[in-house]
């Protein structure tokens, strides 16, 4: 056998081997893009809702002056209420003034209540699209974790829980297909990967910042099945 002989047999025999490896290494550039986007896509949707969240928080604490003004009031009222039973007239118009006060706070409750529920209704909807473009295997409901003080005050004063950046923490668990319908057909490639993202609040002067807490690249959990 001649020389070019033998370098025809020899490309023949690499040939299927330079082809496959060519054909490997696209698949993993394309797991390593389709993993990028995904956790991206996560990242961005958990730090949108976070941001919501945070405005919102940042607009109740906002009201808490007001709120601690009323039920002082509130308070003073009363006290001029009973010192005043000798003097109709004086109870009456302390009373008439409980009653605006009363009032007033009312009012100021369903502010507070408000901000609470569009805030978390935001956070939702944005959790929503982030479910219609990728499979979410948990369940994330996201909530403002504050206490109220007084907690059976008309118009409470509020304030982050213990732990409030623990507690605010979003964490999902996403999975995507890998393979398109070409490498569907080869055997033993995983037909999808998964990942975790997750962001909470953390407090940055008197603003309420969403930030990213998921591990890094290296570190995530991903299952190839």
């Amino acid at each position: 056998m001649n020389q070019k002989g033998f370098g025809i047999i020899s490309i023949l025999f690499l040939l299927p081997v330079l082809v496959l490896t060519g054909l490997l290494s696209f698949w993993g550039y394309d797991i390593v893009q389709k993993y990028s986007h995904a956790q991206d896509l996560c990242r961005d949707r958990l730090l949108l809702a976070q941001k919501e969240m945070g405005r919102s928080l940042v607009e109740l604490l906002s009201l808490n002056p007001a709120a601690d003004k009323l039920r002082e009031q509130e308070k003073w009222l009363r006290l001029k209420i009973i010192a005043s039973s000798a003097n109709p007239t004086a109870a009456a118009r302390y009373g008439a003034l409980l009653t605006k006060n009363l009032w007033e706070q009312g009012l100021l409750r369903t502010q507070q209540e408000s901000i609470l529920k569009v805030g978390e209704w935001r956070a939702r909807q944005i959790l929503g699209s982030l479910r219609r473009t990728l499979s979410i295997k948990n369940n994330i409901t996201p909530k403002i974790h504050v206490k109220k003080s007084p907690p059976l005050s008309i118009a409470g004063h509020f304030e982050p829980q213990t732990f409030f950046s623990q507690r605010q923490n979003l964490q999902a668990f996403w999975t995507q297909k890998t393979t398109s319908a070409f490498f569907q057909y080869l055997p033993g490639l995983p037909r999808k990967i998964e990942g975790q993202c997750a962001a909470t609040l953390k407090q940055e002067r008197n603003l309420w910042n969403a930030h990213i807490t998921d591990l890094k690249f290296s570190q995530v959990r991903s299952l190839w099945k």
